[in-house]
């Protein structure tokens, strides 16, 4: 999301891959899918949440998506 941010505001700003590790493979895997619970959401702000994640409901309430956009970047 910073680097998103700092790409819109920087000209020619530099291309960028996150590269990421982690002991546990499945905090990377579920990093991958990019779905966070509200508990995990609540240090993002209400903007930043509107601009990155999309709603999806669950049969316990709802997830938070990140959005494809990013994902892809």
């Amino acid at each position: 999301m910073i680097l998103d941010n700092l790409e819109t505001q920087v000209p020619r700003f530099q291309k960028y891959r996150i590269v990421a590790s982690d002991i546990a493979h499945e905090a990377i895997e579920k990093a991958k899918i990019g779905i966070y619970t509200d508990d995990s959401m609540k240090e993002i702000s209400d903007y930043h949440e509107n601009k990155y994640f999309t709603k999806q409901k669950t049969n316990f309430g709802h997830n938070n998506v990140i959005k494809e956009i990013i994902k892809k970047k």
